[in-house]
């Protein structure tokens, strides 16, 4: 299961570009399913609510949430105890990593628009947490996370790199420097358990025949600086 969370520095609500990035999100984490429309493989949702941990009754919701659908991994017979990890310390993209169900998660974080020499800027970060170690990624600076083999991307996407006033080299689009390669296969990751003890040696996740057959192993996310 992966999730995305986008956030906005400047706007307490959504705006065009947070709706836009969104829209984009759905559009391509739906892109395996081949055109498969109705009960696909992979089902792409948005706003999926969770309490949040912190006893109050707040709920906080992922933008976008991608999972495999019932047919292809069914639910657990025991369900997992308690809430999933929340916003804590305003963590939320890195705590969702506690849950070893979650292979993924895409953060995006948009930054205050500034006029500088005339143009009208903006600094974006994005954050990929994974438990692959990605070229250009580090492990994570949480201690049980790292332990865990999470490691972190990050891009620095906008006009102007976050805090400066220094232009990025993300200047056009397909860039290589700026694609988010996420592998279709941790979305079916669905390893066996043996008395309640995840076996992980040498599982590979099965990929469904109804998914794009170029798109078995991984699929990348157009540049980022189209979002």
């Amino acid at each position: 299961m992966f999730q995305a969370t986008i956030s906005d520095w400047e706007e307490s609500s959504t705006n065009p570009e947070h709706e836009a990035i969104i829209s984009y999100l759905f559009k391509r984490f739906d892109l395996p399913n081949n055109g498969v429309d109705v009960d696909p493989p992979i089902e792409v949702y948005g706003q999926s609510y969770h309490f949040n941990p912190t006893g109050y009754g707040d709920k906080i919701a992922p933008n976008v949430a991608i999972c495999p659908s019932e047919v292809h991994v069914p639910q657990p017979s025991i369900p997992q105890p308690g809430p999933p990890p929340s916003n804590v310390n305003e963590k939320r993209c890195e705590n969702w990593m506690h849950e070893r169900y979650i292979r993924c998660v895409f953060g995006i974080k948009l930054g205050k628009k500034i006029s500088h020499q005339d143009q009208v800027h903006r600094s974006m970060i994005t954050k990929l947490w994974t438990r692959q170690a990605l070229a250009g990624s580090v492990l994570s600076t949480n201690l049980t996370l790292a332990g865990a083999g999470v490691h972190v991307k990050t891009w620095d996407f906008g006009t102007l790199l976050y805090g400066t006033f220094t232009p990025t080299n993300c200047i056009s689009a397909n860039l290589p420097a700026y694609q988010v390669t996420i592998p279709v296969l941790d979305i079916f990751w669905n390893p066996p358990i043996m008395n309640g003890v995840v076996n992980e040696v040498n599982y590979i996740p099965t990929v469904p025949h109804e998914t794009c057959p170029a798109c078995n192993e991984e699929y990348k996310e157009d540049d980022v600086k189209g979002w």
